[in-house]
């Protein structure tokens, strides 16, 4: 089983390697645009938690100016200029009358969720608001108590109805204790805006990674183009000149580039396989000629050995001739003189029978039987 799986994986491997120089590009590409992406989105992160650090700033120097008008109104009853009951109310009435942003307001209320002022729910004030709670189920005002109980102020996200909004908005509140009367002061704003300017701010960013991301494609295209191109033309022509095709034509040689080193190197590559092809050509065309030479040379040394062996025979066949003939002549001479003739006339054809077949064997001694002429 695990041989199988290690097959199976010795299999897999290269296809999972085996990516081209164009793919690596565009791979790379896409990497960068995630990136662009990713920074996109940290960017429209950052930008909202800094709109939301400013309105919560702002909104706390908001709640110091309520609480000014509480701290100076307590001191004018600890004076005993006013009663303090005229004072809360003077307090009241003042926070009421404060707006900033347009329409936004403060509110008050006591530490037992007892609405105090509204200026814009004035139904709800005298009314207990423990257990109002937002669209979602929490519970603001309680959560407001316990907030300002544990840390003296702080803020509270919920939802609440906008004026001009068919359904209820995310609201930032901010709380504070006005501990000598017992009270809690606070104030809030939609942070709606908050997310369609951080939406505003992603769309461009994602525009402006749109336009660098077309920008790469279109680079990217002509530069791996440019360096494929070339390299599958020099991957044919190697091919080529491994085939034995040495009249092929090494492209980007001349470029500055590395593929221009490396055509480079394919050109000197060919040159010695041209030099060295035209080598063996050579050594093959005097190999040919010396064996032509050899032959010559051993046609001529037979034609030698002919023409001797012919001079030997008609020089001993002239010569077998003159002595047979010397055995005729004369014949008027005697009976002694032609017994004499007689015996040389045999002598003479044993002796030239002899001289042929001695002229046969030196014949074949020199000549050979395959070089013996036709008829000897």
């Amino acid at each position: 089983m695990s041989r199988a799986v290690e097959t199976d994986m010795s299999f897999a491997m290269p296809h999972r390697l085996k990516l081209t120089i164009g793919i690596k590009i565009y791979a790379l590409i896409g990497l960068s645009f995630l990136g662009l992406i990713g920074l996109t989105a940290f960017n429209s992160r950052e930008l909202a938690a800094g709109l939301k650090q400013q309105k919560q700033l702002e909104l706390r120097h908001l709640t110091e100016l309520a609480l000014g008008i509480f701290a100076e109104e307590h001191a004018a009853a600890q004076k005993g200029t006013i009663s303090v009951a005229e004072a809360q109310k003077r307090a009241l009435e003042r926070a009421s009358q404060l707006r900033y942003g347009g329409n936004e307001y403060f509110f008050v209320t006591d530490m037992t969720a007892k609405m105090l002022m509204h200026p814009i729910s004035t139904k709800l004030v005298g009314q207990d608001v423990a257990d109002m709670k937002d669209p979602n189920g929490k519970k603001l005002f309680i959560e407001m108590i316990d907030v300002v109980r544990q840390h003296g102020r702080g803020f509270v996200d919920y939802d609440w109805p906008k004026p001009g909004s068919e359904t209820p908005q995310p609201k930032l509140t901010h709380v504070a204790g006005f501990a000598p009367w017992n009270w809690l002061v606070g104030t809030g704003v939609y942070i709606d805006d908050l997310s369609a300017q951080a939406w505003a701010s992603t769309r461009q960013s994602l525009t402006a990674a749109g336009i660098v991301l077309l920008i790469l494609l279109v680079v990217s295209t002509l530069v791996g183009r440019g360096i494929t191109n070339p390299l599958h033309r020099m991957t044919s022509a190697m091919k080529s000149l491994a085939g034995g095709r040495l009249d092929v034509e090494v492209p980007g040689v001349g470029r500055g580039d590395e593929i221009g080193e490396m055509a480079g190197a394919v050109e000197v590559f060919k040159s010695n396989a041209v030099a060295r092809h035209a080598l063996e050509a050579e050594q093959k065309e005097a190999e040919q000629r010396a064996l032509a030479r050899q032959g010559r040379h051993a046609q001529d040394g037979r034609r030698l050995r002919k023409r001797r062996w012919r001079d030997r025979r008609d020089g001993l066949v002239g010569f077998v001739q003159a002595g047979s003939v010397g055995g005729h002549v004369e014949q008027d001479g005697g009976p002694r003189r032609r017994a004499r003739n007689h015996g040389g006339g045999r002598v003479g054809g044993s002796v030239h029978q002899r001289a042929i077949r001695r002229l046969g064997h030196r014949g074949d001694d020199v000549l050979g039987h395959r070089d013996r002429p036709p008829g000897a």
